[in-house]
C-alpha cells in the first residue's frame, strides 16, 4: 500500500493511504519546530492603521453609520427603519434651478458620481431625517463632490427657480467645521424663507473621508436645537471607529 502526501494551500499536510480503488484521508499539521509548543498561537500579520487607505465598499459603508443611541442623543432621532443599499436615482430636475447657479447643489442633489450606498431613515420631533453614507470611484472623487457643496457667502442667500420665476427664497449657514486625520466635517443649516406646510428647513452634516461622503441631514418645521459641534465630532469619532474596524480586517 503506497502513501501519498498533498500539501494544502494552507499549510496543512494531507495524508492518504493508497489501496486497490480505495484512498483514506487525514489531515494533519506540519511538524513544529524543536523547542516550541504546538499550542503556541502564530503570529499574524501586523498592520499598522495609519498605512491603510481609507477605502470602503460594500457592507464596509455601514461601519460610517453612527449607532442609532449616538444619533438619538444628537438629533432626537427615533423610528429608525434600518438600513437601506439603495439610493435616489439620478434623473431631470425638472426645470429647478438657482440663481446664483452654484447654489443648486445645496438642493438639487447630483448622485450620478456615486457608486454605492447606504442609509437611515428616521424621525424626529416635527419632521424627519436620515444618514447617508455614499461611496465614490476614489477619494479624489468623494473630495470633489464635497468640495462643491463648501460654499462661501455668495450662497448665504439664493433664490431657486423654476423656468425663469422665482419658486423658494433660502438662507444658508456654516454652523461648524471640524476635521481629524483622515476626515472633515461641515455642518450647516438650510432655511426656506416661506411659511405653511413648505416651510420646511433643515440642518445638515457632511463628512468627507476617504471615497465616501457621509450626510446626516435633519428636515423640521419647527426649531430645534442640534449641538452641531458635539455632531461634527461624533461624526470623527464614527470615522476614526471605521477605519480601525477596516485595519483590523487586514489582519
Amino acid at each position: 500500500m503506497n502513501r501519498a502526501v498533498v500539501w494544502t494551500l494552507s499549510g496543512v499536510a494531507a495524508v492518504g493511504l493508497v489501496g486497490t480503488g480505495v484512498a483514506s484521508w487525514a489531515l494533519m499539521q506540519p511538524s513544529a519546530p524543536a523547542g516550541s509548543s504546538d499550542d503556541t498561537p502564530a503570529e499574524g500579520i501586523v498592520v499598522d492603521a495609519a498605512e491603510v487607505p481609507a477605502l470602503y465598499t460594500g457592507d464596509e459603508l455601514e461601519w460610517l453609520i453612527p449607532p442609532d443611541d449616538v444619533l438619538a442623543g444628537l438629533v432626537g432621532a427615533s423610528g429608525f427603519e434600518g438600513i437601506q443599499a439603495s439610493y435616489s436615482n439620478v434623473g431631470e430636475s425638472e426645470g429647478l434651478n438657482t440663481t446664483p447657479t452654484e447654489c443648486a447643489g445645496l438642493i438639487l442633489e447630483d448622485l450620478s458620481g456615486v457608486v454605492g450606498s447606504r442609509w437611515e431613515r428616521f424621525s424626529v420631533d416635527g419632521g424627519s431625517g436620515s444618514v447617508r453614507v455614499l461611496q465614490f470611484g476614489s477619494p479624489e472623487n468623494a473630495e470633489a463632490w464635497s468640495s462643491a457643496l463648501e460654499l462661501d457667502g455668495a450662497c448665504s442667500s439664493f433664490q431657486q427657480l423654476y423656468g425663469d420665476e422665482p419658486y423658494a427664497d433660502y438662507t444658508y449657514e456654516v454652523l461648524a467645521e471640524s476635521a481629524g486625520d483622515l476626515a472633515r466635517v461641515q455642518v450647516s443649516r438650510l432655511d426656506q424663507d416661506q411659511t405653511g406646510e413648505w416651510d420646511y428647513d433643515s440642518i445638515e452634516a457632511r463628512m468627507v473621508h476617504g471615497n465616501v461622503v457621509v450626510m446626516v441631514t435633519v428636515g423640521y418645521q419647527q426649531t430645534v436645537d442640534i449641538d452641531a459641534d458635539a455632531l461634527a465630532a461624533a461624526l470623527l469619532q464614527q470615522s476614526d471607529d471605521a477605519h480601525a474596524t477596516l485595519a483590523r480586517q487586514l489582519r
